[in-house]
């Protein structure tokens, strides 16, 4: 134990009340300077502690992939998008100059040429993907250049249950 008007690094002897260097003694035993015997951790404190660091050691992974996330769902330069069909938002400001946001996927000119199905001469490039149309469903993105993008969001876990039950 120590107070206000003990000096650092200095403890008291909480049987004898003399001070003592706290951990500096190399003695062989849970004793004081004293001898008398020190409390020890019991095992039940031992095993909480070990649980507190293990929760601790959970609780700063979870952060840092938390905090992995959250970047990767920050705007990024259009240089580093993913050029594999996957689908992305993106960002690019139009022939009027106004901000446009969409979710569009790269195709090369093998995959344009796929989804050209008015044979006008699609090539690879950015486009915007139209889920709710029947006849198109990807727009070649012509009135401006895309300058950043981010991943699509996880889609919610409720709404993806209903959809599998309807």
């Amino acid at each position: 134990m120590s107070d206000i008007n003990t000096p650092m690094g200095v403890i008291v002897c909480p049987q004898c009340s003399l001070p003592k260097l706290s951990g500096v003694y190399g003695y062989a035993g849970p004793q004081c300077q004293c001898w008398h015997p020190t409390p020890q951790p019991t095992l039940d404190v031992a095993g909480k502690l070990l649980q507190q660091s293990e929760e601790i050691r959970r609780l700063r992974a979870e952060l840092a992939a938390s905090r992995e996330r959250e970047a990767r769902m920050q705007w990024q330069p259009i240089d580093t998008a993913p050029k594999d069909g996957r689908k992305v938002i993106l960002f690019y400001r139009n022939s009027h100059s106004r901000p446009r946001t969409v979710m569009a996927r790269w195709l090369t000119d093998e995959q344009a040429a796929e989804t050209d199905a008015d044979g006008v001469g699609l090539e690879g490039g950015w486009y915007e993907c139209i889920d709710n149309w029947n006849d198109y469903t990807e727009v070649a993105i012509h009135e401006g250049e895309p300058t950043h993008w981010m991943p699509l969001p996880t889609p919610p876990v409720a709404a993806l249950a209903e959809g599998a039950q309807g």
